[in-house]
């Protein structure tokens, strides 16, 4: 059976989606992929007379929503089948996904329009396995914003800006999201950085995750919410008896009560880099999995807070066993990439090459690291 890949692209107005799902369809259908382009429904529904003006800001999103959730629906059981009858291998690209709806509406008014369809902000997050967000020329590269390629686009500069960074609040939280800014870069540049990204999620040909850690002062959590649009994420994680270099592990993760599954294998390539294959299962299926669990180590839990600064998306740990200290990760397309610290953040040292502050290690000592 062949495997399914859906990736999902979101960004401010005049980001290069139109370029970049362009790009994708080619480089990925070169490789052998078959690939579904979602179009944006929001432009869709704007083009077909019933924009927001006319019925209602809420009405909108709740109809995008409920459009797209079918739609994806129709998707992935389109897909399901060649995969199976084909033994194909797919990639659905989504031109932005539901949780852009976030960006436009209060969390409250979000959350309600997602219960009243039996939904939680989970399940409709972690649909997506990857999301790339293509930051609006609007920041950094405002010489080359344009209304003309979209007529359904009427923001100037500053409201592209904001609906970007609304879109960034939207997806902050997600497993794999990646942010392609448009600093020190030239368009093309930018699309390369995005092709990598991609590349990266599907495991060809690089390393899935380069990885920078830092040992940090504990932060004040209040004050860096204040900061930045931070997402808190409830994580416990089980290591499985594993052989070899090979790290096996199943992780339950949950934003606001509601929880998602999955099991990742990991195995080293250097010293900044490994190669990862992870994917989503059942509650059942991470219920079999917990008996194979290496019972020489501790389960894991930890608070996430996910944010983005400067363009660079950053997981901050905390654990229960420390109160003075916790550990700051970004992920890197390239090792040589330079990482740029929040000032309210306190770097006591990088541990990248500590082998004591991985979280298999952890699992051991539950923190008490001489």
């Amino acid at each position: 059976m062949g495997s399914i890949h859906t990736i999902a692209l979101t960004g401010g107005p005049c980001g290069g989606k139109s370029t970049s799902i362009s790009v994708l369809e080619q480089e990925l259908s070169n490789k052998g992929y078959t690939v579904f382009i979602v179009e944006e429904m929001a432009t869709n529904i704007i083009n077909s007379g019933a924009n927001p003006g006319v019925v209602g800001l809420m009405a909108f999103q709740e109809m995008l929503i409920r459009l797209q959730w079918e739609r994806n629906k129709i998707y992935d059981d389109i897909a399901a089948r060649l995969a199976y009858s084909e033994d194909a291998d797919i990639v659905i690209i989504y031109d932005r996904g539901i949780p852009d709806c976030k960006g436009f509406i209060t969390d409250d008014e979000y959350k309600y329009l997602l219960d009243d369809m039996g939904l939680s902000e989970t399940s409709v997050m972690d649909y997506y396995d990857g999301v790339f967000h293509l930051v609006t020329a609007a920041i950094g590269a405002p010489e080359a914003y344009t209304c003309e390629n979209n007529t359904a686009r009427t923001e100037t500069p500053e409201q592209a800006a904001e609906r970007d960074r609304g879109c960034m609040r939207a997806w902050t939280g997600h497993p794999h999201l990646r942010v392609i800014t448009n600093d020190g870069c030239t368009f093309e540049q930018k699309i390369d950085k995005l092709l990598k990204e991609v590349y990266t999620l599907l495991g060809v040909p690089v390393p899935v995750e380069t990885e920078r850690k830092y040992l940090i002062s504990m932060p004040d959590l209040e004050e860096l919410r204040k900061k930045y649009d931070c997402t808190t994420v409830d994580i416990i994680q089980t290591y499985l008896e594993s052989d070899g270099d090979t790290e096996r592990r199943v992780r339950q993760r949950g934003i606001n009560g509601n929880y998602t599954f999955y099991y990742t294998e990991k195995q080293k390539v250097s010293e900044l880099s490994r190669t990862e294959r992870e994917k989503k299962i059942s509650e059942a299926e991470y219920l079999k999995l917990l008996m194979e669990a290496d019972t020489s180590l501790h389960q894991i839990k930890k608070q996430r807070t996910c944010f983005v600064s400067d363009g660079t998306y950053f997981e901050l740990d905390t654990y229960p066993f420390w109160n003075d200290k916790a550990i700051l990760e970004v992920e890197l397309t390239n090792e040589a990439d330079e990482v740029k610290i929040p000032k309210q953040l306190n770097i006591i040292k990088e541990v990248t090459d500590d082998d004591r502050y991985k979280n298999i290690s952890l699992a051991g000592s539950l923190g008490e690291i001489e």
